[in-house]
């Protein structure tokens, strides 16, 4: 069955951008467990062709006494002694450390102190370190209680309610020690890190919020801290988005904007009216504020690139996008159509020096216009058309692959409200269908058909299926679920990857699976996700040919656990991956740790290089082809020179691989790779 697009309420103004992997995971214990409708169902396909001798001699040379569990690679920890139905875990420090917490709440209020643990190696041991914290029962949130710093792996830190006030836990060596702060405001969501700054931290305590639409609109006042959290200074009221400066050379450490309200209206009569704001900016961590613009309605903010939606005119209900790329200082408007209260505007990406810019088209229609700026964000040129993005929530399809420079993927829509998925391979200039796997059929032979991509539409909708999943030490590498059909379809989707960025595509497993890249690419891992309580975690160590599934419970065992994550460390550099869950009976916290280097007898060494056949990777077309086909411009313009382990070695990059991608001006009329091949393990790629 197609998978179609329901209409619902339009959004408003809207800003985004799609982020990295977080530092922090949250699992709860469900109090009415029921099994999976979908358990044992999956299918009983063998994941290698059982012609595959590759895959056969892989299992026979390197893996007989790990599958017969004579080399041990598991490891299992049962919180016994901890009742606690909530839990949240950072990553900290390196190579495996960890700090994991419990609470206990119900209905927003802590009902049980919380536990502490930490761990140096993945999870194998852990030590209750709550003590560290206060000789006092402790309650951390549940929700928003765990931080990490997302430049300083070392820095965590944990958010207690108390009745007499809210307490700030601060470590800055990974949780060997902590410090406390009494703090004389409530922390609400998130801390907010300086780029620039590791010291400087911002947070905001909101008086009241109210939904419109699918807008919140907050009064908030918000709180820096110049000493990593130990001080802090109230800097300004009435304020409804506050962001630090970028990384770029526009901002400094001390550079924050806000959008404030100076009226200081009550959000109740944000229902009835818009209420607009004044966008501030303080270079001087908020002790004096400069006003940039006046009857904002929305800001947004990345790299060198600061937008602002105001009235087209005063007391008009038209919006339109000015944009500055030095810090305001001046402002100029962007080519884009105006917007009405009903429409929208997006930015969905910056990372590239150009901005996505998404148009809502006019009714509620579910879709818009894509567009891609100029290098100052002014100039507009129309991507895509009909670029899904429904009236409701936040579940555009868009994106950005961060395994391979300028592709992106996103959703369209049809006529007939069908949806399918298209790829570009040059920063959006021309999208296309994405390539079917070689010998894969279409269930309609009158119909052309392509692979088609599950994203968060998707899963809005109740489709099992994990995000697209890319990461940059992993060259090349895109894990995704998706069918091939003429368009999206409501059925048990399966999993496919690509190892060049998305030219070719084949079928990696059977089925819906929890997966996560590991060991700069070498090593990819998959949970069965059609199932609740599954046994067996499938793995690859050639970026996806062959599957082996290892039983990290027994079949004969009638242990059942019911999953709630599969972890690897940030980075996807390590090679230890866990499972976690908790037993339905007792409810006990249980993880499973997997040592995949056991399977590897060596790390993967240097390289002679040997030339190989030439293949079309990243190729760019400028003016596209003329009569006889030829490309006729580079538009990415740089070689890239990268490293990555042939397929066929059985060896590991370990932890300090380094991603050694050069990158160098091309001075051609295409893009091709040539792939050269080492001595025993390593292949060097070329994109020129």
């Amino acid at each position: 069955m197609k998978l179609h697009l329901w209409f619902v309420l339009a959004l408003t103004v809207c800003q985004k951008c799609h982020c990295s992997r977080e530092f922090v995971h949250h699992f709860e214990i469900s109090q009415n467990d029921i099994p999976s409708k979908l358990q044992g169902s999956h299918r009983q396909t063998r994941f290698r062709r059982d012609a595959d001798s590759v895959c056969q001699s892989q299992e026979t040379t390197f893996l007989t006494d790990v599958l017969r569990k004579k080399t041990q690679i598991l490891e299992k920890r049962v919180f016994q002694n901890d009742s606690n139905t909530g839990m949240a875990l950072a990553w900290a420090g390196t190579h495996g450390t960890m700090i994991v917490v419990t609470s206990q709440e119900s209905f927003g209020i802590a009902t049980g102190a919380s536990n502490i643990y930490r761990t140096e190696d993945y999870g194998k041991t852990f030590v209750n370190i709550t003590s560290k914290l206060s000789k006092e029962p402790t309650f951390i949130r549940k929700h928003a209680g765990i931080f990490r710093h997302t430049d300083d792996t070392n820095k965590v830190y944990l958010v207690s309610v108390r009745p007499d006030g809210t307490v700030l836990y601060i470590t800055e060596d990974s949780g060997k020690s902590f410090v406390s702060v009494k703090l004389n405001f409530q922390i609400d969501g998130q801390l907010h890190f300086n780029p620039k700054n590791k010291e400087y931290l911002m947070a905001s305590s909101s008086v009241l919020t109210v939904k419109k639409k699918s807008k919140e609109i907050k009064r908030q006042t918000i709180y820096v801290s110049e000493d990593n959290g130990k001080n802090w200074k109230r800097i300004a009221d009435s304020v409804q988005v506050f962001k630090w400066g970028s990384n770029s050379k526009v901002d400094t450490d001390q550079t924050i904007y806000a959008a404030i309200d100076s009226a200081n209206t009550h959000p109740f009569f944000a229902t009835f009216f818009e209420i607009k704001y004044d966008l501030k900016k303080s270079t001087d961590l908020g002790k004096s504020w400069t006003t940039l613009m006046k009857d904002v309605i929305s800001f947004g903010h990345q790299d060198k690139f600061l937008y602002v939606a105001v009235p087209e005119k005063a007391g008009s209900s038209l919006r339109k996008m000015l944009v500055s790329t030095d810090g305001g200082a001046s402002w100029d408007r962007t080519y884009l159509p105006t917007m009405n209260g009903e429409r929208f505007f997006s930015v969905l990406d910056m990372n590239e020096g150009l901005v996505f810019m998404h148009v809502d088209n006019p009714g509620d229609t579910g879709h818009g216009t894509l567009y891609t700026s100029s290098g100052k964000g002014m100039l507009y040129s129309e991507s895509l058309q009909k670029h899904l993005y429904p009236n409701y929530g936040d579940s555009t399809d868009f994106f950005r692959v961060q395994s391979m420079r300028g592709v992106y993927i996103a959703s369209q829509m049809r006529d007939d409200n069908s949806i399918h998925t298209v790829i570009s391979y040059n920063l959006g200039g021309t999208w296309h269908p994405v390539p079917k796997p070689p010998g894969s059929t279409c269930k309609d032979p009158k119909k052309e058909c392509a692979l088609q991509i599950h994203g968060t539409y998707s899963r809005s909708r109740g489709i099992i299926s994990e995000l697209p999943l890319s990461v940059p030490s992993a060259t090349g590498v895109i894990l995704v679920h998706g069918h091939v059909a003429d368009a999206l379809q409501t059925t048990k989707p399966d999993v496919y990857i690509t190892t060049d960025g998305g030219y070719s595509w084949r079928k990696a497993l059977d089925g819906p699976h929890h997966y996560h890249i590991a060991d700069s690419g070498s090593l990819l891992v998959a949970v069965p996700a059609d199932t609740t309580q599954p046994k067996v975690i499938r793995f690859s160590t050639d970026e996806g040919r062959c599957w082996h599934t290892y039983d990290f419970i027994d079949k004969e065992s009638n242990e059942t656990v019911m999953f709630t994550g599969l972890l690897t460390e940030p980075g996807s550099k390590a090679l230890t991956v866990s499972i976690w869950g908790y037993r339905p009976d007792t409810k006990k916290w249980t993880t499973f740790i997997i040592d995949f280097q056991k399977i590897f007898k060596k790390q993967c060494g240097m390289y002679n290089e040997l030339v190989m056949p030439k293949l079309k990777l990243n190729c760019v077309v400028f003016n596209g082809l003329n009569e006889k086909g030829n490309i006729q411009g580079c538009l990415l313009g740089k070689k890239e020179t990268f490293k990555k382990v042939k397929k066929d070695s059985w060896c590991y990059n370990g932890a300090d691989y380094p991603l050694n991608i050069q990158e160098n001006p091309a001075h051609v009329s295409g893009m091709i790779m040539n792939v050269i091949m080492g001595s025993t393990d390593l292949m060097v790629g070329m994109i020129v």
